[in-house]
């Protein structure tokens, strides 16, 4: 087996990671976003392919800023999870975006470079085109929250380890209720 070969067998991989995450991504679905192509460093090209219904400004026409930014941020997180291997699922916690250019109605693409992945949070930066790479319509800017949080399936256990502790602590100090009531409160 060549080294090109295994290289291939792994961006197979991360192209059914991420076409599996979009296919879980209801809104991904909604708008019809997909996977392009991968480049031979790993980075997904995603694809947004056109449809009148996405246009928002039919004197022009354009496409809807909304669907613009909405397909960055999809492709954020996708790339977020492909590149966390699936180990936890990613949060959008902040995005900003710089419209650049007016987009007609034609195909979009997109692709995101993770500027940095910290322990809780990943900067990604998204740009996002259609006839050429050089020429993007809008440039992104997402923090994606990437650490276990209380709500993960994960950490079920924990929750029910809590409210363990909590009915000690209420018994060892001969209370009711760890947390006083509201009419506790207001004495």
């Amino acid at each position: 087996m060549n080294k090109n070969s295994v290289h291939d067998g792994a961006a197979l991989l991360n192209g059914d990671r991420v076409s599996s995450t979009l296919a879980a991504i209801p809104y991904a679905r909604h708008l019809g976003v997909r996977v392009a192509e991968f480049s031979e460093a790993g980075a997904v090209v995603f694809h947004l392919p056109f449809e009148e219904r996405l246009v928002g400004n039919v004197t022009l026409p354009a496409l809807h800023g909304g669907v613009i930014a909405a397909f960055m941020q999809v492709a954020a997180l996708a790339s977020t999870y492909s590149f966390l291997r699936g180990e936890r699922l990613p949060k959008l916690v902040d995005f900003s975006l710089d419209y650049l250019s007016s987009a007609g109605p034609m195909d979009l693409y997109a692709v995101c470079d993770m500027h940095r992945v910290g322990k809780r949070i990943a900067a990604v930066g998204v740009r996002c085109w259609q006839q050429s790479p050089d020429n993007p319509v809008g440039v992104g800017r997402a923090h994606v929250f990437i650490a276990q949080s209380a709500s993960d399936p994960n950490l079920q256990h924990v929750r029910s380890d809590q409210n363990s502790i909590a009915a000690h602590l209420a018994t060892a100090t001969g209370a009711n209720s760890p947390l006083p009531t509201k009419a506790e409160d207001s004495k």
